[in-house]
């Protein structure tokens, strides 16, 4: 079933990748082979759990179709780095955005939008306090760190022509200064 020097996994977690040593402990109603993680731990487990690891480079969607998942911890781990591996998370890059006076709690909602796996926020405080500001932050930010291109901004009827007027000159003055 497996011979010395045999790349697997461990079937429950993806993640645990090891060689064969060759050293086999029969056992019913299966064997039990020694495996030399790559965390250095070297352990008899059972045949059962044991998968041959494919030198194959496979697409996601393969992986997928294949049924192949490795943990949650994997799958944060590889978020994280797609997200990192364009543009410096620590980095604001709204900080210069406009020429307007920053309060610093206007600054959390572009600190929620980064860490946010699905890059998605509702800014709703309360009346005055500067979601527009905000929400100028966050285009900033987009701007920055993707190829953004569109924005929709909603507002209240009651706020009439002029506030959205105003939000997209503020939007514009964030763009112009990129």
């Amino acid at each position: 079933m497996f011979t010395p020097g045999m790349l697997v996994c461990h079937v429950t977690d993806p993640s645990k990748v090891g060689t064969i040593t060759g050293q086999v402990r029969a056992r019913s109603p299966h064997a039990l082979w020694e495996v030399a993680f790559s965390h250095g731990e070297t352990k008899f487990v059972s045949a059962v759990y044991l998968k041959a690891v494919s030198t194959d480079k496979k697409s996601a969607m393969q992986l997928l179709k294949d049924r192949e998942f490795g943990r949650p911890h994997d799958l944060r781990r590889r978020m994280t780095f797609e997200k990192l591996k364009g543009t410096l998370s620590e980095f604001i890059y709204s900080m210069d955005a406009a020429e307007i006076d920053f309060l610093p709690y206007q600054y959390k909602p572009v600190l929620k939008f980064i860490e946010s796996p699905t890059e998605r926020l509702l800014i709703a405080d309360e009346v005055g306090l500067g979601k527009t500001i905000e929400a100028a932050l966050v285009w900033q930010e987009l701007l920055a760190r993707r190829d953004a291109r569109r924005l929709i901004i909603f507002c209240p009827k009651t706020l009439g022509r002029g506030r959205h007027q105003q939000a997209a000159n503020m939007v514009t003055t964030c763009r112009g200064s990129s």
